[in-house]
C-alpha cells in the first residue's frame, strides 16, 4: 500500500505552489538549503537517484492505467454481451407474441384429437362472419351410431357413447339451433353452426381454448347478394359511411338527421332559422 502519511502536508504544500513546476522546485530548494543532498554526491549520482525515483512511480502509474483500461474492456464486453442477450430475448418474445397473435393458416389449423389436443393440420373452412365450420376428429373405427354428440344455442358435448366426452364446455357466443346440423364424414365430425350474431368473428370455439387474433382473420371474397337483407344492409350502410369518412363527407345517419332538418324547415316557413346552430 502507498505511504500516505504525509499527504496533508504534501497537499499543502502543492495548493500553496499552484502548479507541478513550483511545487518541484520548493521541494529542491528544500533539498539544497536544508540538506547535503546536491553537495553529497556528483551532479551525475544526482541526475541517476532523480530519474530512479521518477521511473518507479512512471512504472507504478504505467500499471495501473493498463489495469484501469482492462477493467472497462471487461466492463465494456461485459455491457455488450448483456445488450445482445437483452436483444435476443425481445426479439424471440415478439415473434413469439406475433405467433402468438396470428391467426392459423392455410395448413396450420388445428384439429381436435380424440384425448382433447392439438396437433394435425385440418382443412380449414372459408372465413365466414355469419357461421363457423367445426372439424372433431375421432378415434379410428368410429361409426356414426357410436357418437355421442349434443349441442344448445350455448353448450357442445361431443364424444363416444359409454367414454369421457372429447368435448364439453360452452360455445364462445351463442348459436342458432334450428339453423345448425352436424354430419360425419372420413372419421370426423363436421359441425355447422349459424351464429346469433351474424356481424362478430369468434376468437375460439369453446371457451377455454386458445383464442385467434380476429383483427387478422382474411374472409372470403363474397357478394352482397350472398347475404341476407338484413346483414346486406348492415354491411351497404357500413361501406358508405367508410367511403364517406374517407371524402369528409357526412355519414348516413348525419345526412338522415339533415334531411329531417329539411323538411322540418320546409314545414315551417314562419321559423326564422338563419341565427340557429346545428350539429
Amino acid at each position: 500500500m502507498e505511504d500516505e502519511r504525509f499527504d496533508g502536508m504534501f497537499l499543502s504544500v502543492a495548493q500553496q505552489s499552484q502548479g507541478i513546476e513550483p511545487l518541484l522546485d520548493n521541494m529542491f530548494s528544500f533539498l539544497r538549503r536544508k540538506t547535503d543532498f546536491f553537495t553529497g554526491a556528483s551532479p551525475e549520482a544526482i541526475q541517476e537517484l532523480v530519474m530512479k525515483v521518477v521511473n518507479k512511480h512512471a512504472a507504478i502509474t504505467a500499471k495501473a492505467e493498463a489495469e484501469k483500461k482492462k477493467a472497462r474492456e471487461r466492463e465494456e464486453l461485459k455491457k455488450k454481451k448483456a445488450l445482445e442477450e437483452q436483444k435476443k430475448k425481445e426479439a424471440e418474445a415478439a415473434a413469439a407474441k406475433a405467433k402468438a397473435a396470428a391467426p392459423p393458416a392455410d395448413d396450420d389449423v388445428l384439429e381436435l384429437n380424440e384425448d382433447g389436443t392439438f396437433d394435425a393440420p385440418a382443412k380449414k373452412p372459408p372465413a365466414q362472419l355469419s357461421e363457423l365450420t367445426v372439424n372433431i376428429a375421432l378415434p379410428a373405427g368410429t361409426k356414426s351410431k357410436m357418437i355421442d354428440l349434443d349441442f344448445n344455442n350455448r353448450h357442445l358435448r361431443v364424444g363416444i357413447k359409454g367414454q369421457p366426452p372429447i368435448i364439453n364446455g360452452d360455445f364462445h357466443k351463442r348459436i342458432i339451433v334450428e339453423d345448425s346440423f352436424w354430419t360425419f364424414e372420413d372419421g370426423e365430425v363436421v359441425l355447422s353452426l349459424q351464429k346469433e350474431n351474424k356481424m362478430e368473428w369468434w376468437k375460439c370455439v369453446i371457451v377455454g381454448d386458445p383464442e385467434i387474433n380476429t383483427q387478422k382473420v382474411q374472409p372470403e371474397n363474397s357478394k352482397l347478394s350472398d347475404l341476407d337483407g338484413e346483414t346486406r344492409q348492415t354491411v351497404e350502410k357500413m361501406m358508405f359511411d367508410q367511403r364517406q369518412k374517407a371524402l369528409g363527407l357526412p355519414s348516413s345517419d348525419e345526412l338522415q338527421k339533415q334531411e329531417m332538418l329539411k323538411k322540418f324547415m320546409a314545414a315551417h316557413p314562419e321559423m326564422d332559422f338563419s341565427k340557429a346552430k346545428f350539429s
